[in-house]
């Protein structure tokens, strides 16, 4: 248990002695979920600390004018959404559900404040994390003058996710997608074709985008 702890990415750098001396001080709870279980739910409060030890986990979001979802993928370590803990709206952008048995450990808002407060490490790697998460928000917005149809379509995915890392998967009419990124429906129709037969994206139905590798659709 100790090692997977020290392995996730608010506890990097801090010793053995010192992650079992905050151990001593504060409460953590540890849940198994089944595979198929909700850990939590789309706007549901946001008032813990969330991560996910061992398993897969599946992160879904429905856009609010109900135009599009999406799908992302995430191996253990993760951490869910530990941003939507403070700020104007505390709730829960996605719902995550469990791929197969899954460990977590939860922390309790209050006893979160008291890790930020006491121990310095785990404060580093909080404000390293809140840094990370607004530079690529700053790198988005500065992407945004994207010219050509394979940029636009590209872009409006990596606005809609998380991380670049795992699979993910749009669900959205073609009518749609083009309207958001105001492209011509065949326009978007062709370029996802020519990303099928090249490799860069599946389509197992109408209307589903797979993406494996979101990296190589900015290439």
């Amino acid at each position: 248990m100790y090692n997977r702890l020290l392995s996730l990415p608010l506890f990097t750098g801090m010793t053995t002695g010192e992650l079992t001396q905050m151990l001593a001080d504060i409460h953590m709870e540890f849940r198994q979920f089944e595979g198929g279980d909700v850990i939590v739910t789309q706007d549901d409060r946001c008032d813990k600390l969330i991560y996910v030890l061992r398993g897969k986990v599946r992160a879904e979001h429905i856009e609010h004018k109900r135009h599009f979802v999406v799908q992302e993928f995430f191996d253990s370590p993760f951490v869910i959404e530990p941003y939507n803990m403070h700020g104007m709206t505390q709730k829960y952008e996605h719902t995550y559900m469990t791929e197969e048995r899954t460990d977590t450990v939860m922390i309790s808002k209050q006893e979160f404040h008291g890790i930020m407060l006491n121990y310095r490490i785990p404060r580093m790697n909080a404000m390293n994390m809140l840094c990370a998460r607004i530079q690529k928000a700053e790198k988005l917005m500065r992407e945004c003058e994207a010219k050509t149809i394979e940029e636009k379509i590209a872009l409006f995915i990596r606005k809609q996710v998380m991380t670049g890392r795992g699979q993910k998967q749009l669900q959205i009419k073609m009518e749609d997608l083009a309207e958001h990124i105001q492209e011509t429906r065949l326009n978007v129709s062709n370029t996802l074709k020519a990303w099928n037969r090249e490799g860069l994206i599946s389509q197992p139905k109408r209307g589903v985008i797979v993406v494996n590798d979101l990296e190589k659709l900015k290439q």
